[in-house]
């Protein structure tokens, strides 16, 4: 069965960067609002969620919080990316529970996949 991954993010390009180097092997939902992120999850359940950490609707910390508080999304792993790249946000990120931190934007996207296929 093919694993399923949400990408979320406000900003196409980075959709289409994802789509690029994971859609060979995954099932990519492009998702460009957490508003449709959480509505899709009212059906699919992903393997994986990668999720910018500045949307317009909310903060990331609120989105993790509102994720992790649904018995149904809280096993949910999440990849959190961000163009912005130092020691206090990837702190900030494993607090809220992500699994992992990617940088963006993303120029090699196969290192890009062997990051995320490690917990797919």
């Amino acid at each position: 069965m093919e694993k399923v991954i949400f990408a979320v993010d406000d900003c196409d390009m980075n959709l289409t960067v994802v789509e690029y180097a994971l859609g060979n092997h995954y099932k990519i939902h492009m998702i460009d609002s957490l508003a449709q992120m959480f509505e899709e999850l009212e059906s699919v359940i992903p393997d994986l969620i990668l999720l910018d950490l500045y949307m317009p609707e909310m903060t990331c910390n609120d989105a993790m919080k509102r994720l992790k508080a649904h018995s149904r999304h809280a096993f949910i792993p999440v990849i959190i990316m961000s163009g912005t790249f130092n020691t206090e946000t990837i702190n900030e990120c494993n607090e809220m529970g992500a699994i992992h931190f990617i940088s963006k934007p993303i120029l090699d996207p196969v290192d890009f996949y062997e990051q995320v296929s490690r917990w797919v």
